[in-house]
């Protein structure tokens, strides 16, 4: 790779850049919109259809430039393993609302529960 990966510094990061694109090398990104906010992200070439894809890392703010450079090498590995970062994160993601979907309460759980609680008070004030 022309430039090699660890190509951004702590130093330059902070400074003001210009607007797009800032690589660090090996798909890793700092983006710089249009108002100067910064986010990093992952760049790719899809092994299916060979078109860019772009999966966002986080927030600047949030993500320092070590945990984004983890976070790359991950994404670079699981391409190695024939893995497409976005949908792997997109299964994680299904996989975490399906195990919260399936620990909450139905509309009917909570009625009956409500019920029960409430039904020994209006024996004992009736009887």
């Amino acid at each position: 790779m022309v430039g090699g990966i660890e190509r951004l510094k702590p130093l330059i990061i902070t400074r003001k850049l210009k607007r797009g694109y800032h690589a660090d090398g090996g798909g890793l990104y700092l983006q710089v919109g249009s108002t100067g906010n910064k986010s990093w992200v992952f760049r790719f070439r899809s092994r299916t259809d060979g078109r860019l894809r772009e999966m966002g890392l986080g927030s600047f703010q949030t993500i320092t430039l070590a945990e984004a450079r983890d976070a790359a090498r991950v994404c670079r590995k699981q391409i190695c393993d024939g893995v497409d970062p976005i949908e792997a994160r997109k299964e994680v993601r299904m996989a975490l609302a399906a195990q919260e979907a399936s620990l909450a309460m139905t509309f009917k759980d909570c009625s009956e529960g409500y019920i029960a609680a409430h039904s020994h008070r209006n024996q004992g004030e009736c009887g």
